[in-house]
């Protein structure tokens, strides 16, 4: 009897520690620094009348996050918006993309404070946006 509990908790701890190793939805590690103490604007004021360049905080949600996996797809990014279940590009909604190496390390539907640089491409005359740090509010 006491040689089948020990292996029912063997088989359980191996069991556990596989289904950890699985979670695809486990946050990834932190790629970026805490939010800063910067001046505070809206996401609207982000995206229109904030002056850039510039460095900013601001509220938003993850809306998406695009994992590259292949070194032709591109970057990889998080597109961050006021809304919380906002589609990428929708035009009635404020939104910024941001690169990042890691994008699971934000977690979908959930707001953060973001710090950004905010400049403005010569070629395309449109706003470009660094992530600085976040913290999950």
């Amino acid at each position: 009897m006491r040689s089948l509990q020990k292996t029912v908790l063997g088989l359980f701890a191996v069991v556990s520690l596989l289904l950890a190793a699985c979670d695809s939805n486990k946050l990834a590690d932190r790629t970026h620094p805490n939010a800063l103490s910067l001046p505070e604007v809206t996401i609207i004021e982000a995206t229109t009348t904030a002056e850039a360049p510039g460095q900013y905080n601001f509220k938003a949600f993850v809306t998406t996050r695009a994992i590259c996996t292949t070194p032709t797809c591109g970057d990889s990014y998080i597109v961050v918006s006021e809304v919380k279940n906002a589609l990428a590009g929708q035009s009635n909604v404020a939104q910024v993309i941001f690169s990042t190496d890691e994008p699971k390390q934000f977690e979908k539907g959930k707001e953060y404070l973001f710090s950004a640089e905010i400049t403005v491409n010569d070629t395309t005359q449109k706003r470009e946006y660094e992530l600085l740090g976040y913290d999950r509010l």
